[in-house]
């Protein structure tokens, strides 16, 4: 719950957050729900605030971008920052969240499989025959 991420930069980058479900942009450059010239907005219950700032000083740029996500994000999310400079840029990304709500998470992360036990000793037992056999010095 409530989970903020940006980042501050030296180049002109741009912070870009999607909900993997339904692939609505939460924030863009051109667009999104929230983005440089729209600072507010609402995805289902949650309450999104932009903020960025650009500045220079001694022939240096700063760029900062953040979104405040207050409340519970149904989904996962894809956060992403993207460089439009010729060169390569260095971010620092930040983030920070007040809570992780059990019910929402699956017990076994996307992608993952629940270990069945009786296969891992069975690999395990074959390995280390093998081990034994091709380095065995007996």
């Amino acid at each position: 719950a409530n989970l903020r991420i940006g980042f501050v930069a030296e180049d002109d980058v741009d912070l870009l957050i999607q909900d993997d479900a339904s692939k609505t942009w939460l924030t863009k450059w051109d667009g999104g729900i929230v983005n440089r010239h729209k600072s507010t907005g609402t995805f289902g219950a949650v309450q999104l605030k932009f903020s960025s700032a650009r500045s220079s000083s001694r022939g240096k740029r700063s760029v900062e971008e953040f979104v405040q996500m207050d409340g519970v994000l149904s989904d996962s999310i894809t956060a992403q920052v993207t460089n439009f400079d010729a060169s390569d840029a260095s971010v620092l990304v930040l983030y920070s969240w007040d809570s992780i709500e059990a019910a929402n998470c699956p017990r076994v992360p996307r992608g993952c499989q629940v270990a069945d036990g009786v296969q891992a000793a069975s690999s395990v037992k074959r390995f280390a025959a093998w081990l034994a056999q091709r380095y065995s010095s007996e």
